[in-house]
Formats: structure tokens, sequence, C-alpha cells
């Protein structure tokens, strides 16, 4: 690939591929693997029920769960999380459609909303969170997982959505001066956004920019590669997200480097 890449793209692209090297290298690696996700025995049954857009059995499984004493997020990363990926695996083994796919993200994405909705009111705690997938990303719904379980944690969150232009991410950064970016890399062609947009937030911000979390299917599997891209954190889903977070904000060495 040098041949058709000049002068810092060629460096830096050079750096990405001797660092992913390395790690293929290290047989102990920790790298996210499949096999690795937590089934719960309904998770069957919601995927299920999201591929046939039936919301009120996926709402049903969930409160199910809440009910047994764990978190909207916790319960959401037992089930919903695993049943998506599912769905992933099914696409692209070419067992499901294309519209049977979409009908299943959007089925989600309304089961997310309708659980949020009857989640009590969180005690504000001063902190903000701003998370958004930068331009080409159009996976977002771990993204918002993560967004509703900061929002639920007292986090004043702001969720841009997919494919957010730069210049428009970096000015709702300057605008709402948050404590926390939450940014997603699914596929390895989200990597050079993220890690541009990692760097433009460094250039801006100086001093006091916010710590930024990366998280997606593509970091999961390999996790260095958050460092790899200038982030703080990396986080596999929303309870990860909230622990390393809030282990980060306990550290003194690094509220200097907050937004106040």
């Amino acid at each position: 690939m040098s041949r058709y890449l000049y002068g810092e793209n060629r460096q830096r692209m050079s750096a990405l591929f001797s660092h992913a090297a390395a790690i293929l290298r290290e047989e102990n690696a920790m790298v996210f693997k499949d096999e690795e996700i937590l089934h719960h025995p309904s998770a069957g049954q919601v995927m299920q029920a999201l591929i046939h857009g039936d919301r009120r059995t996926v709402c049903m499984l969930i409160e199910e769960a809440l009910a047994e004493g764990h978190s909207l997020a916790e319960a959401e990363r037992r089930l919903l999380q695993p049943a998506m990926y599912q769905v992933g695996h099914e696409w692209h083994a070419n067992r499901l459609s294309v519209a049977k796919e979409h009908l299943a993200t959007t089925t989600a994405q309304d089961a997310m909303a309708q659980l949020l909705f009857n989640q009590p009111v969180s005690v504000g705690n001063g902190r903000r969170a701003l998370f958004a997938a930068p331009p080409g990303n159009r996976h977002v719904l771990g993204l918002r997982m993560v967004s509703d379980a900061f929002e639920m944690a007292g986090w004043s969150v702001q969720f841009l959505g997919a494919d957010v232009p730069l210049e428009s991410l970096l000015g709702q950064i300057l605008h709402f001066e948050p404590h926390l970016v939450g940014l997603t890399a699914a596929l390895p062609q989200h990597l050079w956004p993220v890690r541009s947009l990692v760097e433009e937030i460094r250039r801006h911000h100086a001093g006091t920019y916010p710590l930024i979390l990366v998280g997606g299917m593509l970091i999961n599997r390999v996790p260095s590669m958050a460092m790899a891209i200038g982030a703080d954190l990396w986080a596999a889903d929303a309870c990860d997200a909230l622990r390393r977070v809030d282990e980060c904000m306990a550290s003194a060495s690094l509220l200097p480097r907050l937004v106040d």
C-alpha cells in the first residue's frame, strides 16, 4: 500500500499496520472473541423477536431481567447486545436479508427508547458526555446503549448519532464542553475518521480536552487499537464504559485534563 500513500499518510498507516502485526504476533494478546460474549438463555428469544419486529416481546424479556434486579444497562448487555451480534452474523452469512437486519435494528432502537422512558429520572452528577459516530459510520446501536447508560447514571448526555461530519462534531464539542467524548469504530474504514477527530480534539483543547472513549466491534476485537488512534479509554459494552470512566474520573492525575 505504500506505493499509493505519501508523506504523513504513509507514516500513519505504516504505524497502524506495524502495531496490528505486533498484536497478532503476541500469543496472549488481549483480543475479544465472539465466544467470550455471555449469552443469557433468553438472548435467542430476543433475537427472534427482533427479526420479526416484535418490540413488545423484546421489552417483556428485558423487563423480566429488570425484575430480577439487573439495571437496564446490564439487561441490555445480557440480552440485546448478544442478540444483535447474532443478527449481524446471520446477515453476513446471507441468512438474513438487508430488510430483516434493518427491521431488527429499528426494533431494538424502539425497544431501548421505550425502556429508557420508563426508567426513573436520575439525579444529575454535574458531568457532561457527548457520543457520536464519525463520518462513514452508521453502526450506532451499541453507542446508544452506552449513551443511555451514562444518562441513567446521572450524566448530562448529548447523542449525535451516526455519520456526523468532523467539523460539526468539533463545533458541538466546543459548544457543549463535555467531560467525556464517546466514539465508535465498527469497521476498519472507521479508524481513520476517529483518529483524525481525536487529533483535532487534542489540537483545539490542549490542556483541557475531555477524556476520549472508543468502542465498537473493531475495538472489541483488537482493544489496543484504541490507544493506537489516540483514545484515552476503550470499553466492550455500556457497563464496562461506566466502570472505566468512573475509575479515570476518580484519578487525580487525569482531573486537570477535564473541562470544568
